[in-house]
């Protein structure tokens, strides 16, 4: 009866390890915020609200570090959070067939990003939706965001220009027109 229970407590640390590691529930505490939704980041703002809330398991869990290289907001070899503090903002319910979350990657430029999952937590798609540069307030993205589409404006000087894209029901972000 000892040797089983000197072989079980080992097991049960490493079954609570990878548990901890693997668990996303912490995504389920998150706000969801109603449609339509203006996003406009503003570092003044932000950088007394928004507080990291991800450790870099989770950012590996939900494929953040790829997703960024692929944004080039980090290089390929670079860990996300050696370069930024990574705060997990709120979900917005845009379809039953995927999740939405929506995060802020920020040093002294927020970048706000709304990512696509595929319930696994795989990412099907990710679009800037929001930015803001503590020494630059003449270039700014901001977004509304609804269930079926996003309008992206970057401000800059006194010029506004507004891209529209559509979320498919598949998760994919697609730019519409030009």
């Amino acid at each position: 009866m000892k040797r089983r229970i000197v072989l079980m407590f080992p097991m049960i640390i490493l079954m609570s390890f990878i548990q901890e590691s693997t668990n996303l529930t912490f995504l389920d505490d998150l706000p969801i915020k109603e449609l339509p939704y203006i996003e406009s980041t503003d570092c003044q703002a932000r950088f007394t609200a928004l507080k990291s809330n991800v450790n870099e398991d989770q950012i590996k869990l939900l494929g953040l570090n790829k997703l960024l290289a692929g944004m080039h907001l980090i290089y390929s070899n670079q860990s996300l959070s050696f370069t930024y503090n990574v705060a997990m903002r709120y979900r917005l319910h845009l379809s039953e067939t995927f999740k939405t979350v929506v995060l802020s990657c920020y040093d002294w430029r927020v970048y706000t990003i709304l990512v696509n999952y595929k319930n696994e937590f795989d990412v099907i798609d990710a679009e800037l939706i929001a930015f803001d540069f503590v020494d630059d307030r003449n270039h700014r993205v901001s977004s509304v965001i609804h269930k079926d589409k996003l309008a992206i404006t970057h401000s800059v000087g006194l010029k506004d220009s507004t891209l529209l894209y559509s979320i498919e029901q598949d998760g994919t972000i697609n730019k519409i027109g030009n």
